[in-house]
């Protein structure tokens, strides 16, 4: 799943969102004049990088089950 390039395009895409949305809630009062963009780029901003964080989570814990899988080691189930 990491290296699937639907995987890397939704992450880039994720990252692209949050830099959008950042530069609106800076830029959204200066150059549109209206505050309720910044608002919108705040919470584009902040949504995005959560999905984006839970994709990096569902990540890992792919990788870790492949690499558990490969080695043909146990996992520790104590935890």
């Amino acid at each position: 799943m990491p290296q699937d390039g639907i995987f890397r395009a939704i992450q880039i895409v994720l990252i692209a969102t949050v830099v959008a949305g950042a530069l609106l809630t800076i830029s959204a009062e200066e150059v549109f004049g209206d505050p309720a963009l910044s608002y919108v780029g705040t919470g584009a901003a902040v949504i995005a990088g959560a999905i984006y964080f839970f994709f990096r989570y569902l990540a890992r814990r792919e990788a870790k089950k492949r690499s558990v899988g490969k080695n043909g080691a146990k996992r520790d189930e104590s935890l």
